[in-house]
């Protein structure tokens, strides 16, 4: 992830974008002096301005997630993320992960849900009402 921001940076200051997916990272596997870390890949994102949606939803830094994404038998990791621009996180109305009953047996991962308020582009003709 780290290095397809920088190769796809230009593309990416174009305008409001969102990064979601599974990052295959977390903070407790950061090395010391390794670039791809992942505290590095939410620096870089966040100098794009964008913010993880679910820490801002549940106030907490990375490393500090309370639910899982990904379930590897006994071992359980946070690793989906989804950056949203910081201009709407005053549209954010939830942050989810998919119940673990749920998806059991049809991924190795859960997904990470996220509802944002739409807001209708400025340039856009209100639909009248029918009568």
């Amino acid at each position: 992830m780290y290095k397809a921001l920088e190769h796809y940076r230009s593309f990416l200051e174009t305008g409001p974008i969102v990064v979601a997916g599974d990052f295959n990272n977390h903070v407790q596997w950061d090395k010391p002096d390794k670039p791809g870390n992942h505290i590095n890949t939410v620096d870089q994102l966040g100098n794009l301005e964008l913010v993880s949606a679910y820490h801002h939803a549940r106030s907490v830094l990375p490393g500090g997630e309370t639910e899982h994404t990904l379930l590897w038998g006994k071992l359980k990791f946070h690793i989906d993320y989804c950056f949203i621009p910081k201009d709407w996180q005053s549209r954010l109305e939830s942050v989810n992960v998919g119940p673990e009953a749920d998806w059991k047996g049809i991924s190795d991962h859960l997904p990470l849900i996220i509802d944002l308020a739409v807001e209708a582009p400025a340039s856009q003709t209100p639909v009248p009402a029918c009568p």
